[in-house]
């Protein structure tokens, strides 16, 4: 499934394709019979973009396309032949249509992207990242694969924003996503709270996955270094099946392993930032 194609999916858009086509061909077929039984296909030009509208900006450009080309055809078959200038009016007023809707439809994946992404680290929203999990869990039940659950939440987040500024608070978050990228490679990152985070990985052992978390602790670590206020991050883990297999058993099972990660490791490095010296 393409990028595009998995946003609109989760907002419902794919599934409704094939019945606004049906929809559309059944109003296209009862304009024409409509047509027919009045003889009077002039008053009723305009009321075939319907049918091509809807098909355009539901279905998609080529099934709109389609549908437009037989509109052309069924009017020329009402009217006994291609009329020159009843032809150009007709693509003219379904090239219109096509245009606008065709235009509908880009605003609305832009939205569809604005919506699924978090507009200040660049993660996924907690709507897409919570929507993705519930299809990856369906098909990995439905295929026998493996599916591992990460949360994550950034260490003493209250205490850098205090010490450090917004802004730097800011950065870190940002410098978080980019290692947890850089080192865990998840299908999904979501931002699911104001420091927490939520990955989906595929086909990872325990060991691997913990090994590529501990890699992206150190070099977050080294970049909160560099910003001026130093932290980490703690993290939980769970996997399909083992912990559960409902998105809502998987998070908590990964919360619960994360806050026993942080019982366990009462360091201090963990506890509080260090502030780098001037």
């Amino acid at each position: 499934m393409t990028k595009d194609g998995g946003l609109l999916a989760s907002v419902g858009f794919g599934k409704r394709k094939g019945r606004d086509l049906l929809w559309a061909v059944t109003l296209l077929c009862t304009l024409t019979a409509v047509d027919a039984a009045t003889g009077a296909p002039a008053a009723l030009q305009l009321a075939f973009a319907v049918p091509c509208g809807l098909a355009f900006q539901r279905a998609g450009a080529r099934a709109g396309i389609a549908l437009a080309i037989l509109t052309l055809a069924a009017l020329a078959c009402l009217d006994g032949g291609f009329s020159t200038g009843a032809t150009l009016v007709r693509i003219c007023a379904l090239s219109s249509v096509a245009l606008l809707t065709l235009d509908q439809e880009r605003r609305l994946r832009i939205a569809i992207r604005a919506a699924a992404a978090d507009p200040l680290t660049s993660a996924h929203s907690r709507l897409f990242a919570e929507r993705f999990a519930e299809e990856a869990i369906s098909r990995a039940l439905r295929n026998g694969e493996s599916l591992q659950f990460t949360v994550v939440d950034c260490d003493d987040f209250k205490r850098v924003n205090d010490i450090c500024g917004h802004a730097t608070g800011d950065e870190i978050l940002r410098q978080l996503v980019h290692a947890l990228r850089a080192c865990v490679s998840a299908e999904c990152i979501g931002r699911t709270g104001g420091d927490e985070f939520l990955l989906v990985t595929r086909g990872l052992d325990r060991a691997m996955l913990e090994f590529r978390l501990q890699a992206a602790q150190a070099r977050f670590s080294d970049r909160t270094l560099v910003l001026g206020c130093k932290t980490s991050f703690s993290y939980g883990v769970s996997e399909l099946a083992t912990h559960g297999i409902s998105l809502h058993a998987l998070i908590s099972s990964a919360d619960s392993d994360m806050y026993a990660r942080k019982r366990d490791l009462k360091q201090p490095h963990r506890s509080r930032p260090l502030i780098a010296s001037a």
